[in-house]
């Protein structure tokens, strides 16, 4: 049996596959894992070895793009998932009953992905035998009509953009002969452990190729990304004005993620720390600005109108003669929103969606019902459950326990 993100669930018997490095897929893995190999791409494979101490001998990894035989004429494909580095869309292909399409049946499992248009070229589809589809394992979190935030493409250059805009506006005036700051901004950027490195880069590109400070743990997880532009992250404080900080440090979404709260007492220390580093006192910072990129903030579009690439928000009662102090956040997302699940279900027509990702009391026959009008009903109604998950191959079937948000 072959599972998918669900290793609370432990027994000898399954073959584990990991379909990326964030907490909600790998839970129940430690250094003391103690049910078999765990099948992964390449850069998954090294965070699980270094930071989760998982021992080598059971970590599997795998290319990208290529047919791995399983055994017992089963298969297994990984497609890059466009969501954080190493992580990947997993394409079953495995025996079916004698009336299946060439005898065969594929599943696909999408772990956390952002489907992208060239998700349609890629070249494991037209793989011989070719096989239709039958089951889409869906990353559903974004999967409501009121998601509608742009392309990554589109909000990172706003990002850019708008950090450049705030720099900019840094002037200095000169009294004694000595030129004295009389505004310098603080750019601090919430990520989480991997992921949200574009935005990183063109943050950097924006401001002429600067040094992103971060920790040193968080630059040796980012040495084992592969990254073309590893040498833009500095563990200098003092390298530039660019900070990296974890996720949930500059504030954290209001019950049903309507609204972000910013931590103003975090912002404050932070600040005051890095401010605490700097000898002369005329060149410390003046201004702090924190940067928030994830899709949950795009509510606020319905305020303040569907062309708005970021929101912000001033720390209150700042007296006009102290640093001020702003947030942003920024409605780019890693997951796909609700017009891109549509568009990558509308190409595949799968007999059946199955929803990953579902709301704590929520109910996964609605998430799969906004594909009706999308999947190949002839044979979803032909074959049915049982014909999907039949007796002949019970032994072989791709299982996927959904995760629940809690």
């Amino acid at each position: 049996m072959f599972v998918v993100d669900a290793f609370k669930y432990k027994n000898p018997a399954y073959v584990y596959f990991l379909s990326h490095f964030h907490a909600d897929h790998y839970t129940g893995i430690n250094k003391n894992w103690p049910s078999g190999a765990i099948h992964c791409s390449q850069i998954t494979a090294r965070l699980l070895i270094s930071q989760l101490e998982v021992p080598p001998e059971l970590v599997v990894a795998l290319p990208l793009n290529q047919r791995i035989d399983l055994g017992n004429d089963c298969y297994v494909r990984f497609m890059d998932a466009n969501h954080c580095p190493g992580a990947v869309v997993l394409l079953f292909d495995l025996p079916a009953e004698s009336d299946s399409h060439n005898g065969r049946r594929r599943i696909v499992h999408c772990g956390d992905f952002r489907y992208h248009p060239s998700m349609k070229e890629w070249e494991g589809w037209g793989e011989d035998p070719p096989g239709v589809v039958e089951e889409v394992m869906l990353d559903t979190t974004y999967c409501n009509a009121r998601f509608k935030f742009p392309t990554q493409d589109v909000v990172t250059s706003a990002i850019g953009k708008l950090i450049a805009e705030r720099c900019a506006e840094d002037t200095s005036h000169s009294a004694d002969g000595a030129s004295h700051c009389r505004q310098k901004t603080l750019v601090v950027i919430a990520t989480y452990t991997i992921g949200k490195e574009k935005v990183l880069l063109e943050v950097s590109r924006s401001l002429n190729n600067i040094s992103i400070v971060v920790t040193q743990e968080k630059k040796a997880i980012l040495e084992q990304l592969d990254l073309p532009y590893i040498d833009i992250f500095s563990t200098d404080i003092g390298a530039s004005n660019v900070h990296v900080v974890s996720w949930g440090k500059l504030g954290e979404m209001a019950p049903g993620g309507w609204r972000f709260l910013p931590n103003w007492s975090f912002c404050g220390e932070f600040f005051d720390w890095v401010n605490s580093l700097i000898v002369d006192p005329d060149d410390r910072y003046t201004r702090f600005i924190g940067v928030v990129p994830t899709g949950w903030t795009h509510d606020f579009q319905k305020r303040y109108g569907t062309g708005a690439l970021y929101h912000e928000q001033t720390k209150p009662n700042q007296p006009t003669d102290s640093p001020s102090f702003q947030t942003y956040e920024v409605p780019y997302s890693e997951h796909s929103n609700f017009e891109e699940l549509r568009l990558f279900i509308e190409f595949l027509k799968p007999a059946r969606v199955t929803p990953t990702v579902v709301p704590k009391a929520g109910n996964p026959t609605k998430f799969s019902n906004m594909f009706r009008d999308l999947v190949d009903s002839r044979r979803s109604h032909a074959k049915g459950i049982q014909g999907l998950f039949g007796s002949k191959v019970n032994r072989m079937m791709l299982s996927h326990l959904a995760r629940v948000l809690s």
